[in-house]
């Protein structure tokens, strides 16, 4: 009986739903890249793409699955790394999404002649402590900030093949907005979307003082909900490896049209520029939530709102397949 039969059979509720995910990924990846112009059909230039990672973290969903999905589009073969023992891969490209470098077999994937490209993400703790060994076996390495890569040379030195990639908003919350559009507001109505053990609580406490506030927790099932609210919120604990995560959050921001509640530091100033209306300060925070306030429906929301449209533009996952089709065909 064939393995992915016997599989099923012992596990159908498990493998049930990998299958519908799929479905799901496939469904909203080519309803975004169709709606905004498709991909340029790219052929057999380019040698067969392995991701690998942990396959059911967001981190996969987004660097590996979806990617997967829009490379096959462009006439790329791409796979996920589980279809085939990683031994048994020549000549490709393996792209290591966020984490899992000390239990992949880098030095055999070299041998058997394939071009390795460390997807970072916001893998901080493992790519600080193993720098040296990680970095030197690979061809390519993707960065989500410029903070990381700053931080990662202070270590290295002189990284020689990188690529700075800010990533995209989920599909399916660009998938989102297609279908139903914008609204209109008559008052701040903000959300936290993420993890709660990430935001700074006290933060939201003095923001619940002055405006409407939600947390949404960063399911699936709660994508809907981001139609609601016109004012994000990124304001995290003052933590060492927060100073380089991803941007992802003004980028759903930027996809959502709204603007976001956000601390002005290096990181964020990679996206959004200084004078942007809506920085927090760690010393002012009260006076600063009451002055945004009264910026609500005046020239600078709506100047605010216009940085988050040619962000929403510029970093399109369209746009994110395109640079990293470029990086696939240096390799």
């Amino acid at each position: 009986m064939l393995p992915f039969i016997m599989n099923f059979l012992e596990h159908p509720g498990r493998i049930g739903q990998c299958l519908i995910k799929n479905i799901e990924i496939r469904r909203f990846a080519h309803k975004v890249l169709e709606y905004q112009g498709g991909l340029p059909y790219v052929s057999e230039r380019i040698k067969p793409v392995y991701f690998i990672g942990r396959y059911g973290s967001i981190a996969f969903k987004l660097g590996g699955f979806y990617m997967i999905e829009a490379l096959r589009e462009a006439g790329i073969k791409a796979y996920p790394g589980y279809r085939c023992s990683l031994k048994n891969i020549y000549n490709s490209i393996v792209v290591i999404v966020k984490d899992l470098y000390e239990k992949v077999d880098m030095l055999t994937l070299k041998k058997n002649g394939n071009k390795i490209i460390l997807d970072i993400h916001d893998n901080y703790s493992d790519i600080i402590e193993g720098a040296n060994n990680y970095i030197d076996l690979a061809d390519y390495i993707l960065f989500p900030n410029h903070a990381l890569l700053e931080k990662i040379s202070q270590i290295k030195g002189k990284i020689p093949s990188y690529a700075i990639m800010y990533g995209y908003p989920d599909p399916a919350i660009s998938s989102l907005f297609i279908e139903k559009g914008y609204r209109t507001f008559e008052e701040i109505r903000c959300c936290y979307f993420g993890y709660i053990r990430n935001v700074d609580m006290e933060i939201i406490e003095l923001l619940k003082k002055e405006v409407s506030v939600t947390i949404v927790p960063a399911t699936l099932k709660n994508i809907d909900k981001l139609i609601k609210f016109n004012m994000h919120i990124d304001i995290r604990k003052n933590e060492e490896d927060n100073a380089y995560k991803p941007l992802t959050k003004i980028l759903i921001a930027a996809e959502c049209n709204a603007n976001i509640l956000i601390e002005k530091t290096p990181r964020v100033l990679e996206l959004l520029p200084p004078d942007y209306p809506f920085f927090i300060s760690a010393s002012d925070k009260e006076n600063d939530i009451k002055r945004i306030k009264l910026l609500f429906n005046t020239e600078k929301w709506s100047y605010g709102l216009s940085i988050m449209e040619n962000i929403r533009k510029k970093y399109s996952f369209r746009n994110h397949i395109i640079s990293f089709i470029k990086i696939l065909e240096e390799l």
